[in-house]
């Protein structure tokens, strides 16, 4: 289990670091006057409902780990030397588990670093919207890392290399060893993945780039996940479980930053003709 302030500066760090990051060009001059904090709001709009839900949803499941692992205690971290038998891991997860690798475990940390630093690519969009990308990225990686690290709290899960010698003693001294599920590194690789996915298709829906952009971002998750599984701190099952809470984070919210625009950008056609018994209206939204 990480320490209490390590878990409280990730999140912090998570949640701040990409709008400080891209508050940062507002100081830039600029040909034309923008409201930068709002954008354009032609493919994304921020709105105090859908944010303060998105936020609000990641403030709960960041705290309920916070209070499960350090104000009750409802997970036991602490290895008692017992023996793991591999023949006791089911046959789906079994054929890929791998001893510990720290060379192969530092790769896995460096292309997760390349993939959440992926959506950097959505430089291209208009300066305007910047703003608005870099919150929801921001609002993305906080539900997916208060997702995952709500599932460890709930579930002691014994990683992979416990069941070799010479498990990390790091590892095993801080209580991470009994963290295997879900993988967290997967979660948030994945949610990188989709946002960067999403957001780039969105801007740029009839671009040739789109399936070398979509392309790049899952060949960077998909190889954090096999790191992760190689380097013996995965299961099988760890990754597919964070590949899907990670998707599901980074699709969803941009999807509901669309919801508001597609309501408000429609055109209101009126028509009035004059009918020999009367006048007609006719209203149509676009």
């Amino acid at each position: 289990m990480k320490p209490l302030f390590q878990k409280v500066n990730a999140m912090l760090l998570i949640a701040s670091a990409v709008i400080f990051g891209t508050a940062a060009v507002y100081a830039e001059d600029s040909a034309q006057p923008v409201n930068y904090f709002t954008g354009s709001g032609k493919y994304f709009k921020l709105n105090p409902v859908t944010d303060g839900i998105i936020i609000g949803a990641g403030l709960t499941f960041n705290a309920a780990d916070l209070i499960l692992n350090h104000a009750v205690d409802f997970k036991d971290t602490e290895y008692k030397g017992k023996a793991y038998n591999k023949d006791d891991v089911n046959a789906f997860d079994r054929w890929a588990m791998q001893p510990y690798l720290k060379p192969l475990d530092i790769a896995g940390s460096v292309v997760l670093g390349a993939a959440i630093a992926y959506p950097a690519i959505m430089l291209t969009a208009p300066k305007s919207d910047w703003f608005t990308i870099g919150a929801m990225y921001a609002e993305t990686m906080f539900l997916s890392y208060g997702l995952k690290e709500f599932g460890k709290a709930l579930v002691t899960r014994a990683r992979p290399y416990m069941y070799f010698d010479d498990p990390p003693k790091d590892d095993v001294d801080s209580g991470d060893w009994s963290c295997s599920f879900p993988s967290g590194h997967t979660t948030m690789a994945f949610s990188s993945a989709a946002f960067a996915s999403f957001v780039f298709c969105k801007y740029n829906p009839d671009s040739p780039w789109k399936i070398p952009v979509i392309a790049g971002a899952y060949s960077l998750a998909a190889g954090t996940a096999i790191l992760r599984m190689c380097s013996g701190n995965h299961f099988l099952t760890d990754v597919i479980a964070g590949a899907a809470i990670g998707t599901l984070s980074g699709l969803l919210v941009p999807y509901l930053h669309t919801l508001t625009v597609s309501k408000n950008s429609r055109s209101r056609t009126t028509e009035i003709a004059v009918l020999p018994n009367g006048i007609s209206f006719r209203i149509a939204l676009k």
